[in-house]
């Protein structure tokens, strides 16, 4: 009998002993017109590093300097406007890469990380959104994962406009 009692006791001084959480805000200063960013080790100092892309069409690598600052790294010249971003491995070399939903189509440009906190030019990946007319507002989706289980990163999208009732899936042997 009191193996039951004090599980059910204990439970409940656990979750009696939650905290409230409080975020520090800092601004942190890009040379574009943010729409998105993702945070991964690009140059592999230990430090995050930020990706943000821009409705100007490019994407701007913040390299951290491991205090809550950044520093400009590399910028690069993709299709207007850049807006969703992801990172993952998707050539499996250990080194972060990019992709990134560009133009008005659904369109996703790849860019292969170097592992010095810069990327190769983007190429398309072949990769597209499901069908739908672009209307600036939408927020198309981007996730990573293997969903055909053959051990490669797959790229999965949301739809590019509230006209589309699909997803579409770009496996890594198709990118």
């Amino acid at each position: 009998m009191y193996g039951r009692v004090l599980p059910t006791f204990f439970i409940f001084s656990v979750l009696s002993a939650a905290q409230t959480l409080t975020l520090d805000f800092a601004t942190v200063p890009t040379p574009l017109t943010p729409q998105s960013l993702v945070a991964g080790d690009f140059n592999h100092d230990g430090k995050p590093d930020l990706a943000v892309t821009g409705s100007e069409g490019t994407i701007v690598i913040l390299l951290g300097n491991g205090d809550g600052t950044f520093r400009t790294g590399q910028t690069i010249a993709v299709a207007a406007p850049a807006t969703r971003i992801l990172k993952a491995d998707f050539n499996g070399d250990g080194n972060p890469d990019l992709a990134v939903m560009v133009g008005n189509s659904g369109q996703v440009a790849i860019l292969l990380g170097k592992a010095d906190g810069t990327f190769q030019a983007p190429a398309d990946s072949g990769a597209k959104a499901p069908t739908g007319v672009f209307t600036p507002g939408n927020n198309p989706t981007m996730m990573a994962g293997d969903v055909d289980g053959d051990g490669k990163i797959d790229l999965i999208l949301g739809p590019y406009s509230m006209a589309s009732d699909s997803i579409s899936v770009a496996s890594a042997s198709t990118m």
